[in-house]
């Protein structure tokens, strides 16, 4: 998920300086960082990497309609990729683990609601990590911690939203772009891995 990072921030210089070195070498972060995703096989990073890519057209893109047509195409393409991964999830290992943790994550909510079972606890009553920042904030945290964490998420949200307005300067866009598709991949990526 680190490597994630790099492509939003390749892609800023890529369309936003006009020297010949600066693209070449833009376009190496690029395909460089894709690559890594792509070498380690975690499905999480790739879900992350096409969040943060898809986000940073959105984010870049100033045409209304344009935008709307990519919330369009990105929904189906989500449903597509979920209906496609949904048969034969039963047999793979890795998603009945994460299913496992996340129901026992939410057994421990549910009997411990307001304070959770503490920090770094949920090992202690599961075998498996939750491989999920959301099941672990509210399994170990309880509703308070979820809350907390779930308003830090928000609070982010509002700033990089509020700094994305059209009287920005132009060479700070790809920066905004970057920061949002960034975060919008963290967001993502924290449903597969536990980043709390």
């Amino acid at each position: 998920y680190s490597v994630v990072l790099v492509a939003p921030f390749a892609l800023g210089l890529l369309f936003q300086t006009k020297a010949f070195m600066g693209r070449i070498i833009a376009l190496i972060l690029l395909i460089v960082s894709i690559y890594c995703i792509f070498l380690t096989k975690s499905r999480g990073g790739q879900v992350a990497l096409a969040a943060s890519l898809g986000t940073w057209v959105y984010l870049w893109i100033k045409n209304p309609k344009r935008k709307r047509q990519l919330i369009f195409i990105a929904i189906a393409g989500v449903l597509a990729v979920a209906v496609a991964q949904s048969t034969g999830y039963r047999e793979d290992e890795s998603a009945m683990g994460r299913i496992e943790a996340w129901s026992e994550g939410w057994q421990l909510l549910k009997s411990n609601p307001i304070i959770g079972v503490g920090k770094d606890q949920f090992r202690e009553h599961h075998k498996k990590d939750t491989h999920s920042s959301y099941v672990r904030a509210g399994a170990e945290l309880g509703l308070l911690g979820l809350y907390a964490y779930m308003g830090m998420i928000y609070a982010v949200a509002l700033t990089i939203l509020s700094v994305q307005k059209p009287v920005v300067d132009e060479k700070w866009r790809p920066y905004y772009a970057g920061f949002g598709s960034f975060f919008v991949s963290y967001i993502t990526a924290s449903i597969f891995s536990t980043r709390t």
